[in-house]
């Protein structure tokens, strides 16, 4: 008896001699399959990729400036549902280096409170992510505010300001969640 090896599950091959006019009828069967780049499936996934992959990199979308979180958090919802591994590493590093610049545009700008708002967002999104990101840049940034613009706004606050009001709670909520204490 003699065996023949076969791909068992292959529809389609990668490479190898197309179709000459019959030429390569002599060949194995798996061998005169159309190339899985040229198979309907192959386009199709091409298409998805095009609508979706090209369009959004999770690593991209991190090295940005973070402003589609609702997007940035349907990734990482289905990247746990399909447990999808994310690199650590390099996620990580992508966005210790984004918390820095918007740390950096807090300093420039203590009284944005969009800025504050969005810093919040992004660090809630941080503390959900299966990988731990260093947050001690934005942390020092949030301590200086805390000893240097603070207390005006406090004062501001108590004398009646409700701009001093809404950035003070913005500002404690976002303490909150870059874990440094404030001194009551």
């Amino acid at each position: 008896m003699r065996w023949v090896w076969r791909w068992p599950t292959m529809g389609c091959r990668w490479s190898g001699p197309t179709d000459n006019g019959g030429m390569t009828a002599h060949l194995p069967d798996w061998m005169n399959r159309p190339r899985c780049d040229q198979t309907p499936a192959w386009r199709e996934l091409g298409r998805c990729y095009e609508q979706t992959g090209r369009a959004f990199d999770l690593r991209q979308a991190f090295a940005g400036n973070m402003t589609d979180l609702k997007q940035i958090r349907t990734l990482l919802e289905e990247a746990k549902i399909a447990n999808v591994k994310l690199d650590g590493t390099v996620h990580r590093y992508v966005l210790e280096q984004t918390l820095s610049r918007l740390g950096e545009r807090l300093w420039e700008n203590p009284n944005d409170l969009d800025l504050i708002t969005h810093l919040d967002e992004v660090t809630a999104l941080v503390g959900s992510l299966p990988f731990e990101v260093d947050l001690w840049k934005v942390q020092n940034v949030y301590y200086s505010l805390l000893q240097t613009v603070y207390p005006d706004n406090l004062e501001k606050a108590a004398a009646g300001d409700e701009e001093a009001r809404e950035w003070i709670a913005r500002f404690n909520d976002l303490g909150d969640k870059l874990r440094v204490r404030r001194e009551e």
